[in-house]
């Protein structure tokens, strides 16, 4: 029996994303819990009015009431074309190739994983969720061979023409690739958006070789339970509204004892920085014309120099930018036994 979920005395959350999703038909039934299917009452309300509740068992929260696969596809069609602050250009894909070692030197996500791995030279890796290959592009220089899955056409369309990375799309449910297979499973900035999160994971799991990792980045659900206790404010909850659900450090617990996994890394680390809260896009004048810029940047060395200085810049910005520091997101990799 399907229950009426009831919102009329909930607190609703003021709006920060200008990214403010319309769910039409706006969903009325009630959503357990993606993980372990506990039923829990809503405690507050999104920006968009959906209501976010919170697990009594694996304390994950998410969002009360079921959203339509319908609803998610038309904002994920529109994502990279309306509303993300991403431009798939050949400019973006020179800047990702060319950049590929820089950055791989700046994230200490990949640091942790080349840990774990040991070398990525031959590795077999799949990045579910890739988006417009941002990781891809770093695992590919460093001699993984990689694919990547998106249910963003216009994303995949830009791996493969642009990066010349085999990219499909489609979900990790529906990939027709050979189970017990890869060596490592991406899924960063993924677990939070699909209606059955479970599903997916225990899919990647199935297609992880034994011994094999899954890497899970996604906003804390931890840092969500300050909003309970009345002190200072997760923004998670008000910027990305199409995300479904949040982990807490206990889901990745209970996950990986449900998956058959050990949990071999797990950490909580940086605030969302508000400048890179999604605002609408805004065109650019510069005094120097298109023809020029790419003439410039044609020039033997020259482009790598802009680049490097550009990304030299934006790790000054983030050294010296607070928030970094703080709980924002959740990262963990679970090994299959």
């Amino acid at each position: 029996m399907q229950h009426i979920v009831e919102t009329d005395n909930l607190l609703m959350l003021p709006h920060l994303d200008s990214r403010l999703p319309n769910w039409q038909p706006f969903p009325t039934q009630q959503r357990d819990c993606p993980f372990c299917g506990r039923e829990s009452s809503p405690l507050f309300m999104r920006p968009d009015k959906l209501p976010i509740a919170q697990c009594s068992l694996c304390k994950c929260f998410f969002v009360a009431l079921k959203i339509s696969e319908e609803a998610l596809s038309n904002f994920y069609d529109s994502y990279w074309d309306i509303t993300c602050p991403r431009s798939l250009t050949d400019e973006m894909a020179r800047y990702l190739l060319y950049t590929a070692d820089m950055r791989y030197a700046k994230d200490q996500h990949m640091k942790r994983i080349t840990s774990l791995l040991g070398s990525w030279e031959s590795r077999k890796v799949l990045d579910v969720g890739c988006g417009f290959g941002e990781k891809l592009s770093m695992m590919h220089k460093l001699g993984a061979s990689v694919t990547g899955i998106d249910i963003a056409s216009s994303a995949v369309n830009f791996c493969n023409d642009r990066l010349h990375i085999d990219t499909k799309c489609t979900t990790i449910d529906c990939y027709t690739g050979n189970n017990d297979y890869f060596d490592l499973i991406m899924m960063f900035e993924f677990v939070e958006h699909p209606l059955d999160p479970l599903n997916a994971l225990r899919t990647a799991v199935d297609k992880t070789k034994s011994g094999g990792f899954i890497a899970i980045a996604t906003p804390n659900g931890t840092a969500g339970e300050r909003w309970r206790v009345n002190a200072r404010e997760w923004i998670g909850f008000r910027v990305d509204l199409e995300h479904m659900q949040y982990l807490h450090v206990d889901t990745v617990d209970y996950l990986a004892r449900l998956l058959d996994c050990r949990i071999v890394h797990l950490e909580q680390h940086g605030f969302r920085s508000m400048e890179n809260i999604a605002t609408p896009k805004q065109r650019t004048s510069s005094l120097i014309s298109p023809a020029l810029r790419r003439m410039i940047k044609n020039i033997p060395g020259v482009r790598k120099a802009l680049y490097g200085f550009r990304q030299s810049m934006a790790n000054i910005k983030t050294r010296r930018n607070p928030v970094i520091n703080g709980d924002y997101h959740l990262f963990t990799v679970l090994q299959k036994k």
